[in-house]
């Protein structure tokens, strides 16, 4: 089983086809889907309600919808239906997987090239029997992640080897090896369909997600969630649809890839809509500004998908500078100016816009501690995970500024389960926006003491230290 189309199909050979056991969220047919499993003592757990059904090959699916869709089809005077397809992609981080592993005492320590080191932690303790507080990660110098190192994929075989020989266990993908073993972006096929009137505003808009996730099930539900939720939301309409599925097969792994899904969904709906433009003879920007999200507009399909779980709230746009960004554009690349040929070349121009997020609502938090020494010198304790990405210096600069010292004086120590407190990782763009404040928070906490005390010494108010 290597494609979507294949892993869907009737007779689709089943990819995990021992019985299922479900602590949440089991179909009504699962007594007879395990009567047709294979009998070989082995089982698959589905911890979450996230609508697997491997019988089926399904690794994850959703559905929701707004408005109603028989109407808004019906008011349309034009429909297009369009599908895209987008392949399978390596992050090729510069650096491979590596990890060492070694017993400090009844103590299991763990160097590892990763951007999760907390996950790390409580994963690979859990996986080898240990309590949390026996395991130590040391996030070691990364040569890139973009998403291929939030994934638990050798560490736990290093760790499980040193505990089970007492001896020090480094294990290094090969480049031929990462293609391999590690996970990529996942394989999607995004079918959309636009009802309009003939001047271009939407009636109804339905996207249909499937992606392949290979033989395992890493982000298997939140990368294509986010395919319709970071696109959707951009066209605000009355009546919308979408339908996630995510299919187990034979290909190599994939998983979390920079971009978390945003792109192909957002590529879909874009390129939908340029072709609406074209069958209608509208300008594609034309058609965009007719649709497109504006400031404190409420954005109801969000109420309805979120990343992997059942939303909260019904958020609105707390701020949308498209208006100013478009007419920028427009000017700057001429955009209404007969479009240049050089011979038998035509030169064309096209126009898109993209949301994406930083962090996870409700979800992400990071932690930082800052220690003064003697001779007025400073230790960061920072829970985040610089991967390349140069958060070591986001966060040195940050502590530096608000202690006013040179950036000299501030050592950072980053990413070690021992010496700081937790902290969610490196992804979603957000190591600056979370990491980066904690420190600044916890610089200006040191700063009020420093000044406090120092006051007290000097027998001086405060604000004249």
């Amino acid at each position: 089983v290597m494609s979507i189309d294949e892993a869907m199909a009737e007779d689709a050979p089943v990819v995990h086809d021992e019985p299922v056991v479900y602590v949440a969220g089991a179909p009504d047919t699962l007594e007879d889907d395990n009567s047709h499993a294979a009998q070989r003592g082995e089982h698959m757990i589905i911890n979450f309600p996230i609508g697997s059904r491997p019988r089926k090959n399904i690794a994850a699916s959703i559905h929701g919808h707004i408005g109603d869709m028989d109407k808004g089809f019906a008011d349309a005077d034009v429909i297009i239906e369009r599908t895209y397809n987008s392949t399978q992609a390596q992050q090729c981080p510069t650096e491979t997987h590596i990890c060492f592993t070694r017993m400090d005492g009844d103590r299991l320590v763990i160097h590892a090239s990763t951007q999760v080191p907390w996950h790390l932690r409580r994963q690979v303790a859990r996986l080898v029997g240990m309590k949390q507080h026996k395991v130590h990660v040391i996030k070691e110098r990364v040569g890139g992640g973009f998403g291929s190192k939030q994934d638990i994929l050798l560490e736990e075989v290093c760790a499980w080897a040193t505990c089970v020989t007492g001896r020090p266990v480094l294990f290094r993908y090969t480049r031929e090896e990462e293609f391999i073993a590690n996970t990529s972006r996942h394989v999607a096929k995004v079918t959309v369909k636009l009802g309009a009137k003939k001047d271009g505003r939407l009636t109804a808009v339905k996207m249909d997600f499937r992606a392949n996730t290979g033989p395992y099930g890493n982000h298997s539900l939140t990368v294509p969630c986010n395919g319709p939720a970071l696109s959707l939301p951009l066209y605000p309409c009355d009546n919308v649809d979408f339908q996630v599925t995510t299919y187990y097969s034979n290909i190599c792994p994939n998983g979390a890839y920079q971009g978390y899904g945003a792109p192909k969904g957002n590529f879909a709906i874009t390129m939908a809509l340029a072709e609406l433009a074209e069958q209608l003879q509208i300008d594609q920007l034309e058609i965009i500004e007719r649709n497109r999200v504006h400031e404190g507009q409420e954005l109801k399909i969000l109420g309805a998908i979120g990343e992997g779980k059942a939303p909260t709230s019904v958020p609105s746009a707390a701020s949308c500078a498209l208006e100013e960004i478009l007419r920028q554009g427009r000017e700057m690349i001429q955009w209404s100016s007969p479009k240049p040929q050089n011979g038998d070349w035509h030169i064309g121009r096209g126009v898109a816009i993209i949301m994406q997020k930083s962090g996870i609502p409700d979800i992400d938090q990071a932690n930082c501690m800052i220690k003064l020494e003697s001779d007025g010198t400073f230790i960061v304790h920072s829970g985040g995970a610089d991967i390349g990405t140069g958060l070591d210096t986001v966060v040195t600069k940050l502590a530096a500024e608000v202690l006013h010292c040179p950036p000299q004086d501030v050592h950072v120590i980053s990413g070690d389960t021992d010496h700081a407190l937790f902290d969610k990782g490196a992804y979603a763009s957000s190591g600056t926006c979370f990491s980066g404040n904690a420190a600044r928070l916890a610089a200006e906490n040191l700063r009020e003491k420093i000044l406090f005390h120092g006051a007290q010494m000097l027998g001086e108010p405060v604000a004249d230290v």
